[in-house]
């Protein structure tokens, strides 16, 4: 199978060259917007894995940016994570990111939580879950994304009963009703657009940077709004 294969090293490697350049021309503009998205702070784990080795299957590649090291250092000392902060791909999953990810069926632009991204899901959960002013912000923030954002999962995701329309759940009690059922540390939340059919030749298209920063800068308030910080805890 492709996605176990190192066969097809030299194809991912072309994605990730592609991603690179890609980065080249997204970083600036973030800084110039003056979002607060880092990229990964070792330089090859910028893009993620790309060939087989330590992992072994790979069903997806993606470019991805997330709170500063000195960030996911205080972040990670609180999650009582006792482990040196090295080139490891796992700190990525422990904190929300936005990023742009291929896989066979879609190109995503997203922002993402993981199971392990806990710290900041409880913050999340419990600002909105218990907190009116703070989830009538939310609300507004979901229906400014319009009908084309999937919120709670992806198309083909293993917890269905999370994935919806951003725009359905701008409403608050529909929106505490999907609270019951997203369990930080168990859950993962997603926020994006899928582009279906469309792989990595999308990465080589004139417009592909207008349309991912124009996508950023609808996520990046979200990201904002749930990023665990001191003037933002509500854990």
């Amino acid at each position: 199978e492709k996605a176990s294969s190192s066969l097809y090293d030299g194809e991912r490697q072309r994605v990730r060259d592609k991603f690179l350049a890609l980065h080249d021309v997204l970083y600036p503009e973030i800084r110039r917007r003056g979002w607060d998205l880092h990229p990964h702070w070792h330089a090859p784990n910028i893009v993620s894995t790309w060939y087989i080795g330590r992992i072994q299957r790979i069903q997806f590649m993606k470019l991805r940016y997330l709170r500063s090291k000195d960030e996911v250092r205080e972040v990670e000392d609180m999650m009582g994570l006792d482990r040196p902060l090295d080139r490891s791909e796992t700190q990525y999953t422990k904190h929300p990111m936005v990023d742009v990810r291929v896989d066979s069926q879609y190109l995503a632009i997203e922002l993402l939580l993981t199971d392990q991204a806990w710290w900041d899901a409880q913050n999340f959960k419990r600002k909105v879950e218990q907190h009116e002013t703070e989830r009538t912000q939310f609300v507004g923030l979901l229906r400014t994304l319009g009908d084309d954002y999937i919120f709670g999962g992806w198309p083909d995701s293993k917890e269905p009963e999370l994935v919806t329309r951003a725009s359905d759940l701008a409403h608050e009690e529909k929106l505490l009703e999907w609270l019951t059922r997203f369990r930080p540390g168990y859950s993962w939340l997603r926020l994006g657009r899928w582009y279906r059919d469309c792989n990595e030749g999308c990465l080589s298209t004139e417009r592909i940077a207008e349309e991912i920063i124009m996508r950023f800068g609808e996520l990046y308030p979200v990201y904002e709004f749930l990023l665990w910080r001191p003037d933002n805890d509500f854990r």
